[in-house]
C-alpha cells in the first residue's frame, strides 16, 4: 500500500510571473489587433519574439520534468517514471519542432524529403503534408485543440468523479489544472477569435504553453511523494 509522506514545496513566484506575461501578451495582442498591426506582424513573425519564447517554455518544461524525475524517482513506481520521462521527452520534441531540429540555429539545408512534403520547405514533423493529409491541421490543430479542451473544462472534475482516472492520475503524476488556468486559456480563446490574421495561432500557442507551464509548475509542487 502507497503512504502518502508529503508534498514536495515549490516557491510562487514562477506561477506570477508566467501568469503576468500571459495575460500582458494577451493585452498587448489585443491592442495589435485594434491599434497597430504592424506591431501585430512583429509580434507572430516566424522565428519572432512569440515563437521563440514558446520554445524556451517547451525546453523549460522539459529540463523542469525530468529535474523533478531524478530528484524524485527513488520514492516512485515504474509507470510513474514512465509517464515523466515520455512527458518530459514529448516537451523537448515540441521544442525541437518550434526551432525546425536546429536547422534554424545551424542553418543546415533542408533534407530532399522535408523539401517535398514540408509547407515551409523546413525540417519538421508538424507542416508535413503527404498524399492529401496534413500532419498540422489533423494532428496539431485538430486532434490538440480537442484535446486540449477537454483536459482543462473537464479533467480535474474526471479525476473527482471517475475512479479509475483518479488512481492512475495520481499514479503516473498527471498534472491537473485548476480553474483559474482554464479560465486564462478561455480568454485567449476569445481575444484569437476577435483577431483577424493568418498567424494568429501562433499568439494562441504561446499564450497556451504559458498556461500550461503554471499548470505543469502548480501540480508538481503539490504532488504527493510516494514512498
Amino acid at each position: 500500500m502507497n503512504d502518502f509522506s508529503g508534498t514536495t514545496s515549490l516557491p510562487k513566484w514562477p506561477v506570477y510571473l508566467l501568469t503576468g506575461m500571459a495575460i500582458i501578451i494577451m493585452l498587448i495582442s489585443g491592442y495589435a489587433q485594434v491599434f497597430d498591426r504592424e506591431l501585430l506582424e512583429y509580434l507572430i513573425l516566424e522565428d519572432g519574439v512569440l515563437e521563440n519564447l514558446t520554445a524556451l517554455l517547451l525546453l523549460l518544461g522539459g529540463s523542469f520534468i525530468f529535474y523533478h524525475f531524478f530528484k524524485y524517482k527513488k520514492n516512485k513506481g515504474i509507470w510513474w517514471k514512465m509517464f515523466h520521462v515520455i512527458f518530459g521527452l514529448t516537451l523537448w520534441f515540441g521544442f525541437a519542432e518550434e526551432i525546425s531540429w536546429g536547422q534554424r540555429i545551424i542553418g543546415f539545408d533542408t533534407p530532399v524529403f522535408f523539401q517535398k512534403h514540408n509547407k515551409q520547405y523546413e525540417v519538421g514533423i508538424h507542416n508535413l503534408t503527404y498524399g492529401g493529409f496534413s500532419v498540422n491541421q489533423w494532428i496539431f490543430s485538430f486532434g490538440l485543440s480537442i484535446g486540449i479542451a477537454i483536459y482543462y473544462l473537464f479533467f480535474r472534475l474526471l479525476t473527482k468523479r471517475v475512479a479509475w482516472i483518479g488512481n492512475w492520475t495520481r499514479r503516473l503524476g498527471v498534472p491537473i489544472p485548476k480553474w483559474n488556468q482554464t479560465l486564462i486559456l478561455m480568454g485567449s480563446v476569445l481575444l484569437i477569435l476577435f483577431i483577424d490574421h493568418g498567424k494568429k495561432w501562433e499568439i494562441f500557442e504561446c499564450v497556451f504553453v504559458l498556461v500550461f507551464m503554471i499548470t505543469l509548475y502548480e501540480s508538481k509542487g503539490h504532488e504527493r511523494v510516494i514512498l
